[in-house]
């Protein structure tokens, strides 16, 4: 496959992949005013969370799947396809997709993550953000693995907290951003 055609092909998986987490934080905004409004029905909040949770750590667990058995879309399948080619990252085709008002903002991005000049993204930074996700992802999986699919009495594996939520949305959106404007979206 050559450069344009995996770079089509990303645009079309991290289409996916934003709409996913795209809809991930407009249910956490929800999910937050609903519970504000149930705040005095304790066995109501107690239910909005078990299902929010569940839900949430479902779509997590699914983004970071890279599980090649599987013909899925995932973050994670996407990160390690970047990585093995991260030539096709390359300055001179982010900026040919780029508008004229988007140019400086894509010469500050590849600086600020390739190094002043580089030519392309290095997959070490890639490599980094694949780590990054798997570590901030590890208590949706292991939560959905050992609770949700399947109730193993072997591991104790809390469910994640909100703090973790919060702080894995917040990553994915952050990243999301660079990703889109890497590939030209």
């Amino acid at each position: 496959m050559d450069e344009l055609s995996k770079r089509r092909k990303w645009r079309r998986w991290l289409a996916l992949i934003d709409s996913d987490v795209y809809r991930l934080q407009e249910e956490h905004q929800l999910y937050t005013e609903l519970r504000e409004h149930l705040a005095e029905k304790v066995e109501w909040v107690s239910l909005v969370d078990t299902l929010y949770l569940v839900g949430v750590s479902l779509a997590i667990r699914r983004l970071v799947d890279a599980n090649p058995r599987h013909r899925t879309v995932s973050l994670a399948k996407l990160l390690r396809e970047m990585e093995a080619h991260a030539e096709c990252l390359s300055r001179r085709s982010v900026l040919q997709r780029a508008d004229a008002a988007q140019r400086a903002e894509v010469h500050r991005l590849f600086d600020s993550i390739a190094g002043e000049d580089a030519i392309s993204v290095p997959s070490s930074v890639i490599r980094r953000w694949i780590e990054e996700f798997e570590c901030l992802a590890t208590p949706f999986r292991a939560w959905v693995d050992h609770r949700v699919a399947h109730h193993d009495l072997s591991v104790d594996c809390p469910p994640p907290d909100r703090q973790q939520l919060e702080q894995v949305l917040r990553w994915l959106q952050d990243t999301l951003k660079v990703l889109n404007l890497l590939l030209g979206r």
